[in-house]
């Protein structure tokens, strides 16, 4: 099942103790599940941690499902890990991170009837190679840039999350994981 971050600041991530970072590293080390699941990005929003949604109706007229959250865990406020799935379960890998992230928008922007103050930062596992994630970035860019952060990174054995440009581990790590 993919999943998705909701964080109310970019500091609530690595916040020690109580970060998503330490969540994600305690269900990969307890739930051999967690490993086979994928984060696909986190929604910086301090208003939709707060108030999280029960769906996000898909914005492409290709796909007539909504992404529905069927479970959540979080600390109230500061994040919320919501795990995904399609109304009908056999479209569950049709949500990708660009219908996530039109998904997001339009949820926000039909709620308040303004553009959403959020931002999206894509997040992809660590062994990712550089051409697909540019494809993929460039993707997501090519209509919402202007919701689009820089990619982080997911290391498959630990579920940590880091920001390639920030983390002193991201380069190493990414280099010992890439094909």
């Amino acid at each position: 099942m993919n999943m998705l971050a909701l964080v109310g600041r970019l500091d609530d991530i690595p916040r020690p103790g109580i970060g998503l970072n330490n969540f994600l590293l305690f269900k990969s080390q307890h739930d051999p599940v967690m490993s086979a699941e994928m984060l696909l990005g986190i929604w910086l929003d301090p208003h939709m941690v707060v108030d999280t949604p029960d769906v996000l109706v898909m914005a492409n007229q290709h796909v007539d499902q909504d992404i529905c959250i069927k479970e959540s865990a979080g600390l109230q406020g500061i994040w919320t890990i919501c795990w995904l799935g399609a109304a009908d379960e056999k479209d569950a890998n049709a949500i990708c991170r660009l219908l996530l992230l039109e998904s997001l928008i339009e949820h926000f922007s039909a709620r308040k009837h303004e553009p959403p103050s959020g931002r999206f930062i894509p997040v992809f596992p660590s062994r990712t190679s550089e051409s697909e994630l540019r494809n993929e970035m460039d993707r997501l860019g090519a209509q919402n840039s202007h919701y689009l952060m820089p990619a982080w990174f997911q290391d498959a054995a630990t579920g940590r999350l880091f920001q390639p440009d920030v983390d002193a581990a991201a380069p190493e790590q990414r280099g010992n994981q890439e094909q």
